[in-house]
């Protein structure tokens, strides 16, 4: 059982399951489609640690979720941030095979494109599980 897997199907789960985060964006993807329309949010990079103990393995998992806003000002790449960190700081995850100990956020920041429309918001959040 891949522990990143099961981690990222609970966030995903987390994060669709928003209802106001439903409200401000058009979907939650792995891998955006070609042709979606902002706003939206999508996974990226992720990475595992496993850290051994005598009595339980621990996983800590570090990810990142953007958020991304085609709009004149940041306000609203700012609300869907916001929105994202309400669902997922402090969370309680249904990881399946594992049991969650803990999801943070650890830092947030906001770029503007080159294009001068798209704001773009990288949430950097870290998550800790153990085997069962």
């Amino acid at each position: 059982m891949s522990v990143i897997l099961e981690y990222q199907k609970a966030i995903f789960a987390k994060l669709a399951g928003s209802a106001p985060l439903a409200a401000l964006i058009t979907g939650v993807y792995d891998a955006v489609p070609q042709d979606v329309i902002a706003p939206y949010i999508y996974f990226g990079d992720v990475a595992a640690d496993e850290m051994p103990n005598l009595a339980v393995d621990i996983s800590q998992i570090n990810f990142i979720i953007f958020c991304v806003v085609e709009s004149a000002g940041k306000k609203d790449v700012l609300e869907i941030a916001a929105a994202v960190a309400q669902a997922l700081h402090l969370a309680n995850l249904a990881v399946a095979g594992y049991e969650h100990i803990n999801t943070q956020l650890l830092r947030q920041d906001i770029q503007r494109e080159s294009n001068g429309v798209t704001y773009i918001a990288k949430l950097e959040f870290i998550g800790v599980v153990s085997s069962l």
